[in-house]
C-alpha cells in the first residue's frame, strides 16, 4: 500500500499511475474527487471494489480528501485488509498526509507515506519520453508554464530573491 498527498496540481495522480504502470498488470482506479465521507463509504464499500471477480493487479484510490472519520478508516481498513489477503497493490492519492489513525487501526508502516512536491524539468522530461513524446522543448515549455502558472504576479511580490527567481525562466 502507498499513499501519496500533495497540493493539487502536483502530479499524485500522475505519480501513481506511473507506479502502477511500474508494477504492472490490470489496475482498477477510482476518483473520489468531491465526494463527502457518506459518500466516500458507499463507494468503498461497493461491489465496483470488487478485485477478485476482476482479477486485478491493483486499486488506485484518487483524491480521498474527505473528512476521515471513523466510518470512513472501517472502510479504508476493510478494503486494506481485502486488497492484503487478494495480494493486490493499493495506491491513495490525497491532499492530506495520511491520517494517523488510520496507520495505527490498520497496523501500517509510517513509510508507506510520500509527499509529492512539484516536478522539477528533469521529471517532466522523464514523464514525457514515457508518453513517447522525445523533443526536449516541450519538457522546458511545460515546466516554465507551470511555474508562471502558479506564482503570483511579479508585480506583487515585493521579495528580491523570488523576483531574480523568475526572471531566470
Amino acid at each position: 500500500m502507498a499513499w501519496l498527498y500533495g497540493s493539487a496540481g502536483v502530479g499524485k495522480t500522475v505519480s501513481a499511475k506511473m507506479a502502477a504502470k511500474l508494477v504492472g498488470g490490470s489496475w482498477f482506479g477510482v476518483n473520489l474527487r468531491g465526494l463527502n465521507s457518506q459518500e466516500v463509504c458507499q463507494v468503498l464499500a461497493s461491489p465496483l471494489i470488487n478485485q477478485y471477480s476482476h482479477k486485478i493487479s491493483g486499486i488506485l484510490i484518487d483524491d480521498l480528501d474527505c473528512a476521515c472519520d471513523s466510518i470512513v478508516h472501517e472502510k479504508l481498513i476493510s478494503l486494506q485488509s481485502s486488497c492484503l489477503n487478494a495480494n493486490t497493490f493499493l495506491i491513495f492519492t490525497s491532499s492530506k498526509s495520511i491520517d494517523e489513525d488510520f496507520i495505527f487501526f490498520a497496523n501500517l508502516p509510517q513509510d508507506i507515506e510520500k509527499k509529492v512536491d512539484d516536478f522539477s524539468e528533469e521529471d517532466i522530461k522523464e514523464i514525457l519520453m514515457a508518453l513517447g513524446v522525445t523533443e526536449d522543448y516541450w519538457a522546458r515549455y511545460i515546466y516554465i508554464y507551470v511555474i508562471r502558472w502558479r506564482a503570483p504576479s511579479i508585480s506583487n511580490c515585493n521579495d528580491s530573491k523570488y523576483e531574480k527567481k523568475q526572471m531566470e525562466y
